[in-house]
């Protein structure tokens, strides 16, 4: 079964979205590897997989950044 995952997160610095973006512009359609973490239950997923659409951001200005990932497993 191939499994979705979608993410809210709340960063510190439109930096680490911009990070983000770089990624996705990298690998653009393409699976990568990587290690997906839920830190309120600690659990952690190594997921093959891409992302199903680009990374969406709103910032505020000097606070905060909440971003929307949504990334599908590659078979």
């Amino acid at each position: 079964m191939v499994r979705n995952f979608s993410y809210s997160i709340e960063v510190l610095r439109d930096t680490k979205f911009n990070d983000l973006m770089d990624l996705y512009f990298y690998y653009g359609p393409d699976p990568f590897a990587m290690l997906i973490a839920d830190e309120i239950d600690d659990n952690l997923w190594t997921v093959f997989g891409a992302f199903t659409g680009e990374p969406k951001g709103s910032h505020k200005y000097f606070t905060h950044s909440n971003i929307s990932i949504s990334i599908l497993e590659g078979v």
